[in-house]
């Protein structure tokens, strides 16, 4: 009888998967900005559903079943992300009770609908999905096909294809920036930033030809559709992803050479993209996709990577074991650099215009928060208000987030509820570095390492970006098989222990 129910939960878990990313492609009301509502609103449907069909089958395995064991059960393997995301949750009660605006905390406000009982509804999902799932090979090809679809949609509306009639509702205005059926390009940068690493890792482990090849083609597409979004900011989680994938590769001399031919490939493959950008109409291109193709900078990227790969293929195994760590301190060294390089250019420069009017929306929040009372300052105004204190502070009615996720939390959880945040980000940068400790290279690791980098990207992404219904389930689906894979590798761990202790 529990054994049926542990099975049900694991269908659930995978329905749940499934219909994420159904509803991610295929869920759309007419319109522009109905995009980000309709998909919230049937987000937040899956885990009802969800939710109540784990809650009835966890009673029934409750009621027969110790409290103790089932709670030992629950605990087993707690980390400093679980232990995070329960006082998130905490946080977000909070800040709804103390909230001048409780019903519209509650609810979520305008088409965001981002509230606590979206937000609570998706941290339970969390718990129920991370100790159902069984993972494998069936959910990643269901998570590359959708991908496929959407990145081809995308890609066509690029070149003013509209195969599903899509466009008949938008206004012209919008049309240069409707992004595949996802809508507003802040809306898929998120989504890009939660999808390209699974892409990435498909292309380098998968052994099977046909997916190997298929996963290749869409890390490209993946790649134009990121230059196609108009959107400086998805170049953050981009160079990440980047930086994520030779960081991990190191681990071996011929997966780090993957890595770098992987990357030749998708820079190199912008000159196909440069062909057809000529000879076919379609939107203009600005910010940095600009230079990157039309001053061929993509070419010097793409070189330095070629030269990369053919060099790490030549070095011996013997000689390349021992730099892995030079390898490794010599990146962190790089990015350490190229990052303060970016955040002093682009923050010697800031203004009210930053990031379309992003930085005159941060200042603001700064300021709104200053003038807070304590106990709002430690515990916030209630998730999905911002709108309703930066239109009290500025008089504007246009802004309804921070564009900023942690600005937002900041405001609408309080500093308790960042630190939350931050500490749930902490978490998973232990368990991730944990995993690369022990790497052995069997699957667990390689989800660990993989949804490590996705998560660690949709968090730099966070800070130009706002928290959006479909991007969190995903984000949820992310976090469970990060959770499964640290569990996974900590049970064979203490197997590969117990079984040394029992050789000597």
């Amino acid at each position: 009888m529990l054994d049926r129910i542990k099975e049900g939960k694991s269908f659930a878990g995978r329905f749940f998967i499934y219909a994420i990313f159904i509803i991610m492609t295929f869920y759309l009301n007419n319109g522009y900005f109905n995009a980000l509502e309709s998909k919230a609103l049937g987000v937040m449907a899956l885990f009802v559903v969800f939710n109540v069909a784990c809650t009835v089958m966890t009673l029934i395995v409750f009621i027969k079943t110790p409290v103790k064991d089932y709670m030992k059960e629950f605990f087993d393997g707690f980390t400093v992300m679980d232990h995070a995301i329960l006082l998130f949750g905490l946080a977000l009660i909070i800040s709804n009770l103390i909230s001048n605006h409780m019903k519209e905390a509650f609810y979520g406000t305008y088409a965001w609908l981002i509230g606590t009982l979206f937000l609570i509804l998706s941290i339970i999902a969390y718990f129920y999905l991370s100790r159902n799932i069984k993972f494998d090979s069936t959910l990643v090809y269901v998570i590359l096909a959708v991908i496929f679809l959407e990145s081809i949609m995308i890609i066509l509306n690029y070149f003013y294809v509209d195969p599903f009639s899509f466009h008949e509702y938008l206004a012209e205005k919008d049309i240069p920036r409707y992004i595949g059926t996802i809508g507003n390009v802040n809306w898929y940068v998120g989504f890009f930033a939660l999808t390209m690493p699974i892409v990435f890792a498909c292309s380098l482990v998968i052994n099977y030809l046909p997916v190997k090849i298929i996963s290749t083609v869409l890390l490209v597409l993946s790649y134009y559709t990121a230059l196609i979004s108009n959107s400086d900011g998805v170049f953050l989680p981009l160079a990440l992803i980047c930086a994520g994938f030779i960081f991990v590769g190191a681990e071996k001399r011929k997966l780090l050479t993957g890595v770098f031919s992987r990357l030749t490939v998708i820079f190199a493959s912008t000159a196909i993209f440069e062909v057809l950008s000529i000879f076919i109409k379609h939107t203009e291109l600005t910010g940095y996709a600009n230079p990157l193709i039309y001053k061929h900078i993509y070419v010097v990227i793409a070189v330095v990577f070629m030269v990369l790969t053919l060099f790490t293929g030549m070095l011996n195994d013997d000689i390349y074991k021992a730099s892995i760590k030079w390898i490794r301190i010599a990146l962190i060294a790089l990015s350490l650099i190229a990052a303060i390089v970016v955040a002093v250019q682009q923050f010697s420069n800031f203004s009210e215009s930053y990031g379309h009017g992003r930085g005159k929306i941060w200042i603001a929040a700064f300021s709104e928060f200053k003038g807070f009372n304590p106990i709002n300052k430690i515990f916030g105004t209630g998730a999905s208000t911002f709108g309703y204190y930066y239109t009290e502070y500025t008089g504007s009615t246009w802004v309804r987030n921070a564009h900023n996720e942690y600005v937002e939390y900041l405001i609408t959880t309080g500093i308790f509820g960042l630190i939350t945040v931050l500490t749930g980000l902490t978490g998973v940068a232990i368990e991730f570095f944990k995993g690369i400790k022990k790497s052995n290279g069997t699957m667990p690791y390689v989800i660990n390492a993989t949804t490590g980098i996705t998560i660690f990207a949709y968090a730099i992404q966070a800070f130009v970006n706002n928290p959006q219904g479909l991007n969190v389930g995903i984000l949820i689906v992310i976090l469970a098989i990060f959770k499964w894979s640290c569990f996974t590798i900590n049970s064979e761990v203490k197997a590969r222990e117990i079984k040394d202790l029992n050789a000597q």
